[in-house]
């Protein structure tokens, strides 16, 4: 069963884009830990607003790049096939990422799974995006590691 860890709203420009979510197996506030652990973890996007999938999946991969550092090489083609499943988002659509061990991260919209994409070493960087070393917004992250 997941717990929600922490939330928060993330803007862009002062427009409010989504509201984000962190699930965790076991609460926690340090991104260190949550990273190193192989548990299931999930982060929701509650879409505040319509977003081009590839819009959506550009910006998240700004900020995968940012985070993946010698990593980067060997997570491209992952990085790419994430890319291409990312949907168009309407207002009031939820978008979830779910990394399950042995699994990967499988992404989800309008209630369905798009596709998933395989290893820890993907899902780490990807949610280091919002709680990594250089997350898309600091007081964003400090929300999401509030250990709710």
């Amino acid at each position: 069963m997941l717990r929600l860890n922490g939330a928060g709203l993330r803007s862009r420009f002062f427009i409010k884009v989504y509201a984000i979510g962190l699930y965790l197996e076991r609460s926690a506030s340090d991104a260190q830990a949550i990273l190193a652990a192989d548990q299931v973890r999930r982060a929701q996007l509650h879409m505040l607003r319509a977003v081009d999938g590839k819009e959506m999946a550009d910006a998240i991969g700004d900020a995968f790049s940012a985070n993946a550092g010698s990593a980067a090489g060997r997570l491209q083609d992952r990085l790419a096939r994430f890319k291409a499943m990312f949907p168009n988002a309407r207002t009031g659509e939820v978008i979830t990422l779910t990394y399950v061990p042995g699994v990967g991260t499988t992404v989800g919209a309008a209630g369905r799974d798009l596709g998933t994409i395989e290893g820890k070493d993907f899902a780490d960087v990807l949610f280091s995006a919002w709680i990594g070393a250089h997350p898309v917004d600091d007081s964003l992250k400090r929300a999401l590691l509030a250990g709710s």
